[in-house]
């Protein structure tokens, strides 16, 4: 009888386990609960992160992986000029793009690049990879929770990148 119960409680641990660490994908959910901003579509959510404190010039990694960013959701100051490292550590080409910016940045596996967002005083804006977006490969700059996140549905066609890939 023991053994039973040994075996019964290891398969319910297992199952709170799973539970516990479903899924980070969805339609703007976050690991943690409600995403900060709402996008549209789907989003492949690898966290936040707080960069506000940071002042008006702060500096951000953003990773590029195969079909999500980590962060997903950056918080800033209003007003602020982040520079952003963007590093494409997926095995597929991926791209960076910020809608009324300007931005339209390809990369090739294993590249890296540098641009400055600017971010708006008050609300938000979407960042997105025009090749994967589809498959949640977006993000969002805000100010605050539940800021307005400007930026349509991403129509850029790439651009402005790295050739041969």
């Amino acid at each position: 009888m023991s053994r039973v119960t040994g075996v019964l409680a290891i398969v319910v641990l297992g199952g709170l386990v799973l539970t516990a660490c479903g899924s980070d994908e969805g339609g703007g959910g976050s690991g943690s609960g409600a995403a900060p901003v709402e996008l549209s579509g789907k989003v492949s959510d690898h966290g936040n992160e707080d960069i506000a404190g940071d002042g008006s010039s702060p500096k951000l990694t953003l990773e590029a992986a195969d079909s999500y960013f980590g962060p997903t959701y950056v918080k800033t100051a209003g007003g602020a000029t982040v520079a952003v490292t963007v590093k494409n550590e997926g095995a597929l080409a991926h791209n960076f793009s910020v809608d009324g910016q300007a931005i339209d940045v390809d990369l090739a596996p294993g590249a890296s690049r540098v641009v400055q967002v600017k971010v708006p005083a008050d609300g938000g804006l979407r960042f997105y990879c025009s090749i994967h977006q589809a498959s949640g490969m977006q993000g969002a700059f805000y100010t605050k929770d539940r800021a307005t996140v400007s930026g349509g549905t991403g129509s850029s066609g790439g651009g402005g990148g790295t050739p041969g890939y």
